[in-house]
């Protein structure tokens, strides 16, 4: 038995390594080229500008330098719901997201909006064309209390001390040419009269998104000038990735990349700071930006790709409201319905008997027996596919962007088709599979899918998790790769799901030590899926899955659990993140992730500054409404019922007691989203993200579990290990 176990699981890992391989290939990105910028260098600015704003007919200037730019979309969120411009310019000029004022709330979907605060003014000095901002130090010195700490006027500073001046157009853009002292050394208030090659660094803030106006900024540059045109902020404009092209001698067409986002197309304002850092001889490493690299693609596409990313996060963004309403509405009908058929039948589907169908219903007559017999069946039968059904949900939502849906006028509608049409594929695959005569089967089926897209995903840098609807929200200033909380409670809770569900196979043909092995076989890799800097990048999330992994393994040994062995198991989460943190400093500071950058704060200056970061996330996040409450009071009830089986889960016990390992499955997932709960920033969402999970795959197994048609445990005999 142990060699066929051996080669499932080796025929199982070559064949994902090969898909992910082959994936790999069919892609075929080109790497990224980082290119010398000789000359001078003028970032302007154009609120809100987008692609959808860039035409031959009203903007013949932009239509023109995009068919010869590396072009791409820029993410603005700083630390508000909404970007506005002085926190962006702000941002820009000290490499880290700074707000500026009060904190904007997220704009409506649609219309103007109003909620920037007024633009600050400083000192202007016309005789020698400086200015200046008296309240600068007061600024910068809130700006380092801040749980992100940011040094305002970095980059100016930085490029002064190299002999590089920093110059302004526009009262805006002194916000991100001021140094450390808040001081303009070059400004004018206009284009007009305005001299770009006063320094190496300009900086040009339009009033609005002018066409003419940014003609008159290229008659101006040097002939030599490097351009960037960004939109840079949101401002009256509802949230949406900003256009932003490069162009300039040295640059051809192509994507606009940057190590921070990893994602084709897909900067960030930060991003512009190191890239603009990149002109002195060893600029320092900013925690939240990476410089702009290019990746070599044809005008046509590359424009191709932009627009489209730029439509479907902004589509998808519309449509996570309207799209969960329909899911919460469409699910509460099937289990009213499915209530009615239990009611009925004089069933619930976790009471968990075992006699025949008729004595069950309490009848006695041979035709009412039969009756009811067909009434329970079509009960059972609707809440395991009602199971089923929402149980794929989730992975559906990651699946559907492989079809450009967002392209259709009716978007939330293709949506929901793609959803449909892969919900009722997995469904029907789980439910008629030849894995469906083992209760739990059609569960494990659903969790494995859910469990591999989410893998594959991660290791090709998280393309589907990045515009999902249950995905990594870039818009927001959330994950740009890797896996977010969502992702990894859907991820983390599936792989103990499968490993319990198949480690109490073995459990009960006992084979204890395959079990272990099962366990060990399935928990290994999903760590090092979520935690690799290069695939899932979540450190937090791993140290809460080891704990998690490590129980489970050792009841599926056998093996009693001790108060010594839980702090083990804990110690043992805390080392692999300090392992996969340690090994990520060593690659360098421009190769670093998060991770890496967090262990270096450690242990160069002890910072502590992410730990609390996460404690003040959650907690604000928790006090956010009144609601988030009721996910510690969740987590708290799912550790009583589950302590207690013979009292409050006295209602599971069926389903606890007749599955095998399905009760310690069930305490590695509550251990996995609480300790996920406590260590990830705004773990606020991994409780109610796993239970999408974990509910629909407990109401199949429930509905199915004493049917005649199944089985819980294989019917093999008994044999010692």
């Amino acid at each position: 038995m142990f060699r066929r176990w051996l080669v499932t699981a080796l025929v199982a890992a070559v064949t994902f390594a090969a898909l992910a391989v082959g994936i790999s290939v069919a892609k075929s990105d080109t790497s990224p080229t980082h290119r010398a910028l000789p000359g001078n260098l003028v970032v302007v600015g154009m609120p809100g500008l987008t692609w959808s704003d860039i035409n031959p007919d009203t903007t013949p200037t932009l239509w023109d330098m995009s068919q010869h730019a590396a072009v791409g979309n820029q993410l603005v969120r700083v630390i508000s719901d909404h970007s506005c411009s002085d926190a962006a310019w702000v941002t820009l000029g000290s490499g880290t997201r700074t707000p500026l004022g009060y904190s904007p709330p997220m704009a409506a979907a649609s219309g103007t909006n109003d909620f920037c605060p007024p633009p600050v003014k400083g000192e202007y000095d016309a005789t020698h064309h400086t200015y200046r901002y008296p309240q600068w130090s007061t600024w910068a010195k809130d700006a380092l209390k801040r749980n992100i700490p940011s040094r305002m006027g970095l980059v100016t500073s930085t490029l002064e001390k190299d002999g590089q001046c920093v110059s302004a157009v526009g009262e805006r853009a002194t916000l991100g040419a001021a140094n450390r002292q808040g001081v303009v050394s070059h400004y004018w208030p206009s284009i007009s009269g305005a001299d770009l090659a006063a320094c190496p660094v300009t900086y040009v803030s339009l009033e609005g998104r002018s066409d003419a106006q940014l003609r008159q900024v290229l008659d101006a540059a040097p002939i030599d000038t490097t351009v960037l045109v960004t939109g840079l902020t949101d401002d009256e404009r509802p949230e949406s990735p900003r256009a932003i092209m490069l162009d300039g001698p040295t640059v051809g067409s192509g994507m606009l990349r940057s190590r921070q986002t990893r994602q084709r197309g897909i900067v960030t304002t930060t991003d512009i700071s190191a890239f603009v850092l990149q002109r002195t001889p060893r600029p320092p490493v900013l925690g939240e930006g990476r410089p702009l690299s290019i990746e070599p693609v044809s005008t046509p596409a590359a424009l191709r790709s932009v627009r489209h990313t730029q439509t479907l996060l902004r589509t998808e963004r519309n449509l996570v409201g309207p799209f969960f309403v329909w899911v919460a509405a469409l699910g509460a009908l099937a289990v009213t319905i499915g209530a009615w058929l239990s009611v009925r039948a004089r069933w619930w589907p976790w009471s968990g008997r075992d006699v025949a169908d008729g004595d069950a219903a309490g009848v006695g007559d041979a035709a009412a027996r039969a009756v009811m017999t067909r009434r329970l069946r079509v009960a059972r039968g609707w809440w395991a596919t009602t199971g089923a059904l929402l149980g794929a949900v989730p992975v559906a939502t990651f699946l559907a962007n492989l079809y450009a849906w967002y392209l259709h006028d009716h978007a939330l509608a293709w949506l929901g088709g793609c959803v449909v049409v892969i919900i009722v594929v997995i469904a029907t695959l789980a439910l008629l599979g030849p894995w469906r005569r083992w209760t739990p089967g059609p569960a494990v089926f659903v969790a494995s899918c859910t469990a591999l897209v989410l893998a594959m995903d991660a290791v090709q840098g998280s393309p589907l998790q990045l515009v999902s609807v249950l995905g990594l929200q870039p818009v927001y200033g959330g994950r740009f790769f890797g896996m977010g909380n969502v992702g990894y409670a859907l991820f983390m809770t599936s792989c103990l799901f499968v490993a319990a569900m198949l480690a109490g196979r073995y459990r009960a043909m006992k084979r204890p030590r395959l079990a272990l092995l099962t366990v060990l076989a399935i928990g290994v890799p999903a760590i090092l899926v979520n935690g690799v800097p290069q695939w899932g990048n979540e450190g937090g999330g791993s140290a809460a899955f080891v704990p998690a992994i490590i129980y489970l393994a050792m009841r599926a040994r056998g093996w009693r659990i001790t108060l010594t062995r839980l702090l083990l198991a804990a110690l043992g989460g805390a080392a692999f993140v300090f392992v996969i943190g340690w090994l990520d400093y060593l690659r360098g500071e421009s190769a670093r992730t998060h991770l890496g950058d967090i262990f270096a704060g450690l242990v160069g200056d002890g910072q502590v500054n992410p730990i609390r970061r996460v404690l003040y996330a959650n907690w604000h996040m928790l006090n956010t409404h009144w609601f988030y409450w009721f996910v510690p009071i969740w987590l708290v009830v799912c550790i009583v019922v589950l302590a207690f089986p013979d009292g409050p889960g006295r209602f599971l016990k069926p389903l606890l007691v007749r599955v095998p390992m399905m009760r310690h499955g069930l305490i590695a997932i509550t251990i996995m989203l609480a300790a996920g709960f406590l260590a990830n920033d705004s773990g606020t969402s991994i409780p109610p993200a796993g239970a999408l999970v974990i509910m629909p795959l407990l109401v199949i197994v429930a509905a199915r579990l004493g049917s005649p048609r199944t089985s819980e445990a294989p019917r093999v005999p008994a044999v010692k290990s």
